[in-house]
């Protein structure tokens, strides 16, 4: 979401400064009489960004919400709300500035003619598809979402994907380096080396390699 929306709002400033001359603020206006086009494809981004329902954004933000909500943390929520209004606050000045008000001053370049796209076709049409794809998240978002959490459960316990790779009838630990064994100064003499022999193993349910043990380690003293 944070990628495709942020990207769009990049290439909209883009066409800002083409079709209004300037990159400031304050020397560029009326954006949304003379450029219509533009102003759509920078208030989709600039309202997703902010968390504004129905838009991608605010499955981003509903799922944040939530998972604090479920965990107690009310400050995670606070902070995602301050944020959002705090989002849509910046949103709501640029688009006021560049796109309702009239500009403070002459524009430091020149200022393109637009015509009905609001620009060429090469930056119309990348901006335009990255727009629908932001669109197309939050018409999706119940599978995408569901995939998310998904991916979320398996970082936090790896036992299903270790399970799914190393079969469902392995044993709980697995011998790891088997065929590798390391030998102390006793396996040099021709004895078997027991003593100097170390096997690691991987506990399945955690994922989580233990320490190499040397035969006889916890056998008594």
């Amino acid at each position: 979401h944070h990628i495709v929306v942020k990207t769009t709002l990049f290439l909209t400033g883009g066409l800002i400064e083409h079709a209004g001359g300037s990159g400031r603020l304050s020397r560029v206006g009326n954006l949304a009489r003379s450029a219509p086009v533009i102003a759509i494809l920078f208030l989709v981004p600039a309202l997703s960004l902010a968390g504004i329902p129905p838009l991608s954004g605010f499955v981003a933000k509903f799922g944040l919400v939530d998972a604090g909500l479920d965990d107690s943390k009310y400050w995670l929520v606070a902070a995602a709300i301050v944020v959002s209004l705090l989002t849509l606050f910046s949103m709501t000045k640029i688009w006021a500035g560049a796109f309702w008000s009239p500009a403070d001053g002459e524009p430091d370049g020149v200022a393109h003619p637009v015509g009905r796209l609001g620009g060429p076709l090469l930056m119309i049409a990348p901006t335009a598809s990255l727009a629908a794809l932001s669109l197309a998240i939050a018409l999706f978002a119940g599978p995408l979402y569901s995939l998310s959490e998904r991916a979320a459960a398996d970082l936090l316990d790896p036992s299903s994907y270790v399970h799914a790779v190393l079969g469902d009838d392995v044993s709980t630990r697995v011998p790891v380096g088997a065929d590798r064994v390391e030998r102390g100064e006793s396996g040099e003499s021709g004895e078997s080396g027991e003593s100097g022999d170390r096997v690691g193993s991987v506990d399945v349910d955690s994922g989580m390699q233990t320490r190499p043990q040397r035969h006889g380690e916890g056998s008594g003293s």
